[in-house]
């Protein structure tokens, strides 16, 4: 007994070790299969691997998302859409204020501004597909269909152009989620942290919170709430 138990613990030569990996190895699979599997290894490497970065978004904004949110969802109410603020004012308010915190160094001014041209053009795109609650889009496309009327005052506008300070806050609250999954360098991403934390700090202050954050949301109409529950299956 003691020596077949110990001819069953013996480790297998070489050669055996080696015929077994050789019989026990999957077929060989197409090459298109592999290449495919092996791409999407590489994104899902990439995508845990890829440098993550946060806000410490001040408890003032979180406030106003909450509320923002509770309006919007529970309340059945909308932001004042064409807001008397625009997002790209807000942007450039901010810009106008780091501008003159900043040394007089045209290289690092350049570069902030060129950081506000992309948040506007994101906002521009990101606006219609990952800022709006459900029940904003009959907003939106109201909106949207106003921009394409030559006759409406709204004609030619961007979404950036006309949508106001609570889009914005929605947009720092997300942005961090997108930039660690957008390919960005490590320094690029590291920068936009610093900027974006700043903004958040910025907007804020009280004289900006009162000129930002003042005006009331408005009810909505049966009529539009009905489109809203009809399109829901409510």
């Amino acid at each position: 007994m003691h020596q077949e138990k110990k001819a069953a613990t013996k480790k297998p030569s070489k050669a055996a070790r080696e015929s077994t990996r050789a019989t026990s190895s999957p077929a060989p699979q197409p090459a298109s299969k592999k290449r495919n599997r092996d791409q999407d290894t590489e994104k899902e490497e990439t995508y845990e691997t890829s440098l993550r970065i946060e806000l410490n978004l001040p408890d003032m904004v979180a406030s106003i998302l909450v509320d923002d949110w509770e309006n919007v969802t529970k309340h059945l109410q909308l932001p004042l859409v064409p807001s008397p603020i625009s997002a790209n004012q807000v942007f450039d308010d901010w810009f106008a204020y780091e501008a003159k915190q900043r040394t007089p160094d045209t290289a690092s001014i350049d570069k902030l501004k060129e950081l506000v041209e992309g948040l506007k053009i994101y906002f521009k795109y990101a606006l219609g597909k990952v800022l709006l609650y459900r029940f904003e889009r009959f907003q939106y496309s109201d909106i949207y269909h106003r921009t394409k009327n030559p006759n409406d005052e709204l004609a030619g506008k961007t979404m950036g152009e006309i949508y106001g300070p609570e889009h914005v806050l929605r947009l720092l609250s997300q942005m961090p989620e997108y930039a660690s999954h957008s390919g960005m360098e490590r320094q690029d991403l590291l920068y936009l942290k610093e900027e974006l934390q700043r903004l958040a700090n910025w907007i804020i202050k009280p004289q900006n919170m009162d000129r930002y954050f003042s005006e009331p949301y408005r009810a909505t109409t049966k009529e539009y709430q009905d489109r809203w529950k009809l399109s829901n299956g409510l």
